[in-house]
């Protein structure tokens, strides 16, 4: 009788147990196949050919820019008396400056990604063309300052930002090979047009265009090249720069 008075007791409560359970409906089961759909097209996201080659080219420039003044950076800190060694100075502000600016690049990507790309090409020109401009003013300080300046739009993070929000995980992988293609080829083709460029010798009035200023104006040229290209084809839109916590932030916002 005991057991059969505790079994009873048992057989209740899983009843009231059961009872006690949320129904699982058919809402439930369509709301679960939407978020497997909407994860889905996360991970299958990607980016038109166009935005790509835009972003291998901003990726190929930045190194570019760093790597065209290497060859020369000695001959031209001696040109204008600098102390012994202090191409080493000239070289290394570029990745200095590149450096100081990424808590602002953070910001600047939540904005809008073509902006930030446009902002970081404006940088990479000016600081050229002060490069190139510290031989007519005799300045090593302008050297310096063009090369530090430069640096302030020779950060990588922005684009790569980009790809980590904007493809999935799905093409991320075979995209951001294309983008690192781009800046490998920068770094290698950069001295190697500095030394085609030494061929290159003329003065326009007091301007000198020779084989220590070209790395700067070649920069500055493409540079304005690439700004057309970052306002035609590049996305407007901002990022959300906070990871997978800013995104389930968001989600509930917007629930």
């Amino acid at each position: 009788m005991e057991s059969l008075s505790i079994r009873n007791s048992m057989q209740s409560l899983s009843i009231r147990n059961r009872a006690s359970e949320p129904a699982v409906s058919a809402v439930d089961f369509r709301e679960a196949g939407t978020n497997a759909d909407e994860l889905e097209n996360e991970e299958n996201r990607t980016q038109p050919k166009s935005v790509v080659a835009v972003a291998c080219l901003q990726v190929f420039l930045i190194a570019f820019s760093y790597s065209i003044v290497i060859p020369t950076a000695r001959l031209y800190a001696e040109s204008l008396n600098a102390p012994t060694h202090f191409e080493g100075y000239v070289v290394g502000a570029a990745s200095f400056g590149a450096i100081l600016v990424l808590p602002a690049y953070r910001l600047s990507c939540r904005k809008s990604w073509s902006a930030t790309l446009v902002l970081q090409a404006i940088l990479l020109q000016l600081g050229s063309v002060l490069y190139s401009l510290a031989k007519i003013a005799k300045k090593i300080e302008l050297l310096v300052a063009g090369r530090l300046i430069a640096g302030f739009g020779g950060a990588f993070y922005p684009i790569f930002q980009f790809l980590a929000e904007e493809v999935g995980v799905r093409h991320r992988s075979s995209v951001v090979s294309i983008v690192l293609v781009g800046r490998s080829l920068g770094f290698a083709l950069g001295p190697a047009v500095a030394a085609v460029l030494v061929y290159v010798d003329f003065n326009v009035g007091d301007l000198a265009v020779d084989k220590e200023t070209n790395g700067g104006w070649t920069v500055a040229i493409a540079c304005g090249i690439q700004i057309i290209l970052i306002v035609a084809f590049f996305p407007r839109g901002g990022g959300r720069g906070g990871g997978r916590e800013h995104r389930r932030v968001e989600d509930k916002a917007n629930q």
